[in-house]
């Protein structure tokens, strides 16, 4: 019989240090990944954010660079207090908010609660159909769209033509109204006449 020989040295300085080093550089490796996302959040989300709050106690001709710039404090905020079209743009924005929130609302919680009481198992079919446009992309839809009113194949264009309501060169009399005033699809370059 063999006996194997296992060797009961101590491991180097050298190794030491480097299984060391490799242990300790997996606790960086995570806020490497994800650098990227802070690197960009930082450049295009904070600098804009504080330098438009820094930017608003200047005045400041920006064709005339980055020394152009006058410390003016708290004129811009008073003038913007006091200024009509402030005043205005702020009953505006509010009453968009409102008219347009609450309408929303109004349909979306019934809706939900609808969804989620009439339909037991096609449920997540339904919710899956009903997210369906939010998750399309604007380019699938616009090639759909392209192929389905095509001149020379689209489907569409076949069945209006051959009811006699369209002509190929461009949506002319469909409903009565002009082509200009017609818009279908994302993606249709329809010629104007």
């Amino acid at each position: 019989m063999s006996a194997s020989i296992i060797s009961t040295s101590k491991p180097t300085e050298k190794t030491t240090t480097w299984h060391q080093w490799r242990a300790k550089s997996h606790k960086w490796v995570p806020y490497l990944f994800i650098s990227p996302f802070f690197i960009i959040f930082l450049v295009f989300g904070i600098f804009p954010m504080l330098f438009s709050l820094y930017l608003s106690f200047h005045y400041w001709e920006p064709a005339a660079g980055l020394s152009a710039m006058e410390w003016v404090g708290w004129e811009n905020y008073q003038f913007a207090l006091t200024d009509d079209w402030f005043h205005k743009s702020l009953y505006n924005t509010f009453w968009m908010a409102l008219a347009s929130g609450v309408p929303q609302h109004l349909v979306a919680i019934p809706l939900a609660f609808f969804i989620h009481t009439s339909f037991k198992r096609a449920r997540n079919g339904v919710i899956g159909v009903y997210f369906l446009p939010y998750i399309t992309s604007t380019v699938a839809v616009a090639m759909i769209f392209t192929t389905l009113f095509s001149r020379d194949y689209g489907l569409v264009n076949m069945v209006l033509t051959s009811i006699g309501t369209i002509s190929i060169g461009g949506i002319e009399p469909l409903l009565g109204f002009s082509q200009r005033k017609i818009s279908i699809g994302t993606n249709l370059n329809i010629p104007k006449a």
